[in-house]
This record gives structure tokens, C-alpha cells and sequence, in this order.
């Protein structure tokens, strides 16, 4: 618990020393400028977005925590990423993307975890090789070889050495 808080102090005092560099840096670019003009939102709504960050991200853990789904930190990054956006609108299109993109991302993993993955390995080997095959006929070979090699494979499984020797000497 105390690596927690010790990670999060240090958490915000490094975005509270970027936030202060950044207001320096725009005071720096135009000189008539105050520390008071930087474009910055004023403290009370910096607050409470820092607030909502903390509600939203503090729920969604300990919600995950209570419910022992496990990674609880996934539920706490889906529930900020919508906060981030500047308004409610641009917050629902941000949750929304988050949404597919995440679960598209789950897909790809699974495909690429299962037995589906030397499939699409396979199609993108043959898929990179088909587009130099009438520029370099060489660079096209070193993808279409373990294209032949995998498909090979596929049909008659053997031991990698031999498969690989048995190339090699063809």
C-alpha cells in the first residue's frame, strides 16, 4: 500500500513540475505575457477535473478489486479514457473507440494466440511477398520461402532442423 502512495505522489508531482515548466515555457515565448496569461485553465476547474480523474479511476479499481475480475488496472484506463477528451461529446466518441479498439485488440490477440495464428502469419508472409514479387523478385522470396516452408508443415509435421536442412540442400 505504501509503494501505491508513494507511486502517486511521485505521479503528481512530476505532472505539477510539467504543468509549471509549460506555463514558464509560454510566459518565455512572449515576454508581456504573466505567469497569470499562460492558456491554462484557472485552479477550481483544473481541481475539479483532477477530481473527476480520482473518482472515476478510484470506483472503476475498486470496483474490479471488489468483483475480483483481476488486472483491475484495465477497468481503471477505460474509465479515464474518456475523461481526457475535452467535452462530453468528444468524451463518448473517445469511450466509444476505446470500446472497439480494445476489444478488436482482444480479437487480434486470440487469433494470434490460437491455432489461427500460423493462418494469418501465413497470409501476411504471402500477402508482403505478392507485393515485391515484380519489383524484387528476391526481397519476394524471403517471405514466399516460409510461406512453402509453414505450408509444409502444415500437411507433414518434422522437426524444425529437418524441415529447415531439407530446404537448404534442395
Amino acid at each position: 500500500m505504501g509503494e501505491a502512495a508513494l507511486t502517486t505522489a511521485g505521479g503528481v508531482a512530476v505532472v505539477l513540475l510539467l504543468g509549471f515548466a509549460g506555463r514558464l515555457r509560454a510566459r518565455g515565448m512572449d515576454p508581456r505575457r504573466g505567469l497569470r496569461e499562460a492558456p491554462y485553465p484557472p485552479w477550481p476547474r483544473m481541481f475539479m477535473h483532477a477530481g473527476r480523474y480520482t473518482v472515476a479511476i478510484g470506483a472503476a479499481g475498486s470496483l474490479a478489486t471488489l468483483a475480483d475480475l483481476g488486472h483491475s488496472y484495465w477497468a481503471m484506463i477505460a474509465a479515464a479514457a474518456p475523461i481526457a477528451a475535452a467535452d462530453a461529446t468528444r468524451g463518448l466518441v473517445r469511450a466509444v473507440h476505446r470500446t472497439v479498439g480494445f476489444y478488436g485488440g482482444v480479437l487480434l490477440t486470440a487469433c494470434l494466440l490460437s491455432q489461427l495464428q500460423l493462418a494469418v502469419l501465413l497470409a501476411a508472409l504471402q500477402f508482403i511477398g505478392e507485393v515485391f514479387v515484380i519489383r524484387h523478385y528476391s526481397i519476394a522470396l524471403d517471405f514466399m520461402t516460409p510461406v512453402a516452408l509453414l505450408m509444409t508443415e502444415f500437411v507433414a509435421t518434422k522437426p524444425t532442423s529437418v524441415l529447415i536442412g531439407a530446404a537448404a540442400i534442395s
